[in-house]
This record gives structure tokens, C-alpha cells and sequence, in this order.
């Protein structure tokens, strides 16, 4: 009271707000009354019911610690930004995943522009920089609600995050940033995208590795007029073996005549297991006496004992074909198959 007193002495108003009840909430507004002399006469005081204005602060201060709450408790990075893409707020998960990437919340805190963030990525060789900054901009313009998009982080090992953009409902615009590490679900993708091109009993590439590589094969012969060699290698007598020693001797067969073609084959070249017994390989750039020449180990290879639990001998039939790159591979493959079964009639 003392120093309203003074403030009013010196001529200053004073405002105060009185707890009246515990619901009742009072504005008390005092001014000096002044003569025209400048002599202070009196005060003037009135009084306002703000009850309902400081209700109305404290329901909006309690949804924005309800709001933070949430944003905190998000195991998730996450950010807010306004319609400027100017970040306003982000969570211990965004500030922690920054500190772990060496990151300076200078460039990725409060008061950052994000959209600037995404330029200065891209300008930095990030191809993924441009798709982000384009979904954050058709959040930003209204012209979509949401978007959802995976980008790649640089780095070693590589990893994966989803980012989902949420437009927030606000006269002044913005959005919700949310990042999720999805490097398993990635990994996992590869997985299966590697096991549907791969032979489980020898790991070699199948049939949709073999078309997958020698599309490729075809199109670089293409470019460099090179040919490329296809053949086609088939076992004799190969049912003889699991008729009498059983399947697991026969798979023993399979792994063993995979790996002898890997060996005399060159890093380069697909080896492929397309039917029980038969094998493709597709060699770029070969001439016709290096075809002769690895037709030649091929057979030597192959018809080394084997044992698998007592020694036994398999031979193989092989065909071959050189053709151009505008040629077509299953045609070329299948001419291979032709050939195989001329040399085998001839051997028999």
C-alpha cells in the first residue's frame, strides 16, 4: 500500500489485481485526482470484474501445459512450426536426436527456419532436402492437409526416418513435424526384395535375378557394342543321385556345383539356378575363344568328385550363345537351353 501510496504521489497510476474469492478476481485501477494547479485533490479508483478473463488465462495456461505435456512425452523428434516454417517449439526427443547427430540447435532449435534447413541440405547434395522442403510447402500453402514421406540420412550406417508434416488448424498457419526411424523397416524391405531374387538352397541369383542382372547386362552391351555370352549348364544324371542317396545328398550336389561355378566364374558375371538341376551364367564383354575357354573349366570343375558321404562323380551339359545388346534375353536363354540339349544328345 505504502508504495501505491508514493506511485500516486508522483502522479503515476497504479493497477492491481485482488483475489477476492476463490472464483472472483477484481482490476483495481487508482489515479491521482489533480486540480487544475497541478495539486493533487483526491484519487479516483475503479474497480473491474475480471474474474472471467483471468479463467480464460488460466483454462489457455493449463492446455498449453497439456499441449507441452504431450509434445515432452512424444518418444518421437517433433517439432512446431509456424506459417513462416520458422520453428516455435520442439520436444526432448527433437533436441537429444540433434545432439546425437553433432547437429547445432542454433541451426535446428527455436527460431530456426526449417525450410532454410532443407535449402541448405540441398544445395549440399541431398536429393531427399528437395522432396522434404516441397511436402512442407504444400502443408505451409494449404494446398494439403498432410504428408507423409521417407528420407534418407547420410551417414554410416545409413538410416532411414519417416517424416509426417501436419497442418495445424490456426488462423496464422503451421504445422507438426514428426520423425520416426524406419531404418528396420527398410532393412527388412531389402531383405525380401534380396530373397526374391535369390535361390535359397545355393544362394544364387533365380530366375528374377537372372532376368534382373542380364536386363542391365543388355543394356550396357548396348552402350558399349560389347556382346554378351549366355550359358546353360545342366547336370547328367543328377536324379540318379537323390534316388539312391536322398534329397539331402542331392541339395550337397546343388550347393557344391553352385559354388565350383561361382569359383571359375569371374565377380562380375551372374551365376543363376533357374530349374532343379540347371544353371544359367551371363558374361559380359567375352570373346569366342573365352567362351571355349571357360565352357572348358566349367566341365573340368563340375566333374570333380563330390562327397557327400561317399564320393559322387556328376557331369554337366552346356550350351552357349553370343549375342548383341538389342537382342532379346529370354530368347538368348532359351537358345542356350537349345544348345545344352544338342550336346547332351551328342555325348549320349
Amino acid at each position: 500500500m505504502e508504495q501505491a501510496l508514493a506511485a500516486l504521489a508522483d502522479g503515476s497510476d497504479v493497477v492491481s489485481v485482488v483475489e477476492v474469492a476463490a472464483d472472483r478476481s477484481l482490476k483495481i485501477h487508482l489515479a491521482p485526482l489533480q486540480l487544475g494547479d497541478g495539486r493533487q485533490a483526491g484519487i479516483i479508483a475503479t474497480v473491474e470484474d475480471v474474474s472471467g478473463e483471468r479463467r480464460a488465462l488460466r483454462r489457455l495456461s493449463e492446455r498449453e501445459a497439456y499441449a507441452r505435456g504431450i509434445l515432452e512425452s512424444l518418444d518421437t523428434p517433433t517439432a512446431v512450426v509456424d506459417g513462416n516454417g520458422v520453428i516455435r517449439d520442439v520436444n526432448r526427443a527433437w533436441r537429444e536426436r540433434a545432439e546425437e547427430a553433432g547437429a547445432d540447435l542454433s541451426d535446428t532449435g527455436l527460431g530456426a527456419d526449417y525450410r532454410a534447413v532443407c535449402r541448405h541440405s540441398s544445395e549440399h547434395g541431398s536429393k531427399d532436402a528437395e522432396v522434404v522442403l516441397a511436402a512442407l510447402e504444400r502443408v505451409l500453402s494449404g494446398a494439403s492437409g498432410s504428408e507423409r514421406l521417407d528420407y534418407r540420412m547420410e551417414g554410416s550406417p545409413a538410416a532411414w526416418w519417416e517424416l509426417r508434416i501436419s497442418a495445424l488448424e490456426l488462423e496464422q498457419g503451421g504445422a507438426v513435424l514428426t520423425h520416426s526411424d524406419v531404418t528396420w523397416r527398410h532393412e527388412v524391405q531389402a531383405l525380401l526384395e534380396e530373397q526374391a531374387r535369390t535361390d535359397p538352397l545355393t544362394g544364387l541369383a533365380n530366375r528374377s535375378g537372372l532376368l534382373e542382372y542380364g536386363g542391365g547386362a543388355m543394356a550396357r552391351a548396348r552402350r558399349s557394342g560389347n556382346d554378351v555370352t549366355v550359358l546353360f549348364v545342366d547336370l547328367d544324371a543328377f536324379k540318379p543321385i537323390n534316388d539312391r542317396l536322398g534329397h539331402p545328398a542331392g541339395d550337397e550336389v546343388l550347393r557344391t556345383t553352385a559354388a565350383r561355378l561361382q569359383a571359375v566364374t569371374r565377380e562380375t558375371d551372374c551365376v543363376a539356378r533357374v530349374g532343379g538341376d540347371e544353371f544359367v551364367v551371363v558374361c559380359e564383354g567375352l570373346s569366342g575363344d573365352q567362351v571355349s575357354s571357360l565352357t572348358t573349366r566349367i566341365g573340368d570343375a563340375l566333374a570333380a568328385p563330390i562327397d557327400v558321404g561317399t564320393e559322387v562323380t556328376v557331369t554337366a551339359s552346356i550350351g552357349s550363345v553370343r549375342v548383341a545388346g538389342d537382342a532379346d534375353l529370354a530368347r538368348a536363354i532359351a537358345e542356350a537351353d537349345a544348345d545344352m540339349y544338342a550336346a547332351k544328345r551328342n555325348r549320349r
